[in-house]
């Protein structure tokens, strides 16, 4: 009952809903459903900075798109989502994506093995250099249709417009309530594979799960992204952009990407940047299974004849 002896209506009850994120976050895992995804919401794991502490993540989910019982390997892709239904719009702040940014090794895709020995120079006298290339290379991964390396613009700061006598921006929990827990959800989630090693991959004994992650914020609020390296600079309204920030504590460390998304193109974004990447890996691992889980190309190894 409320102070003034009235009952809520229906339609309180779902504006309430609505205004707190209930409903953004059954709408996400619709949708993410809808596209192909096993869904779980409010998926709990262990704090990485205290596993006494039980944290969740909004929706979580999961879609193997390949699998092979004989070499023991899985791949799929994992949308880790936390929701936030807002009026008020967030804005993301950046440039065009550095090469160097780019190039480097990144926490949201796991291989077996990172890097490939692709090639071995003799130096003599019974030593050897040996030359490897990243596992995206080595696969042609990042050559692939929506893959994760193609990212046109890449924001550095990202912040929430408040509406007060003027428009005033916001960072104030954008780190602590969005950025740091999908941090500690992906963390946690790589965890559960098998760990990078330099041995090789035994099937009988292990089994291989290569993963690409999208930490993604849904927000019901509109997104804008501000290209600070343009001549004249203009807050442009789009469908989704990508933050990256570096969050460094005791049990984490390293750069971190999200994606923010509008949830009106949330459809679009799991078919463009999501599904159409993992359609195309599931046919290269249907073609070439055995290439995910080696640590050494011998294609370039010479032939040997054994001594009579």
């Amino acid at each position: 009952m409320t102070p003034g002896g009235s009952r809520p209506t229906s339609a309180d009850v779902i504006t309430a809903l609505r205004d707190a994120g209930w409903l953004l976050e059954q709408d996400t895992a619709a949708t993410l459903e809808l596209k192909g995804f096993h869904v779980t919401t409010g998926k709990a794991f262990p704090d990485p900075d205290d596993p006494t502490v039980s944290r969740e993540i909004d929706v979580h989910g999961y879609r193997q798109l390949f699998r092979s019982d004989e070499l023991s390997l899985s791949v799929g892709v994992r949308v880790l989502a936390e929701c936030k239904q807002s009026s008020m719009p967030y804005v993301v702040v950046g440039g065009p994506a550095k090469p160097h940014h780019l190039a480097q090794d990144q926490k949201e895709q796991h291989f077996r093995f990172p890097a490939v020995e692709t090639r071995r120079t003799e130096l003599g006298g019974g030593t050897a250099r040996l030359h490897s290339t990243p596992a995206r290379e080595y696969l042609g991964l990042d050559a692939l249709p929506g893959n994760p390396w193609e990212r046109r613009f890449v924001g550095t700061q990202m912040t929430r417009l408040d509406r007060k006598k003027t428009w005033l921006a916001d960072n104030r929990g954008i780190l602590t309530s969005l950025i740091y827990p999908l941090a500690k959800a992906l963390l946690y989630f790589r965890s559960q594979s098998n760990q990078s090693s330099y041995a090789a991959h035994k099937p009988d004994r292990e089994w291989a799960s290569v993963n690409f992650y999208y930490p993604i914020v849904v927000t019901s609020a509109p997104v804008f992204a501000v290209d600070v390296t343009e001549r004249e600079i203009r807050a442009i309204e789009v469908p989704w952009a990508t933050v990256t920030r570096q969050i460094k504590s005791t049990k984490i460390d390293g750069q971190f990407n999200v994606d923010v998304v509008t949830y009106e193109s949330l459809e679009k974004y799991l078919d463009e940047r999501v599904n159409t990447f993992g359609q195309a890996v599931a046919a290269l691992a249907e073609e070439h299974p055995q290439r995910f889980v080696t640590h050494q190309d011998h294609s370039y190894m010479p032939t040997t004849k054994s001594a009579e």
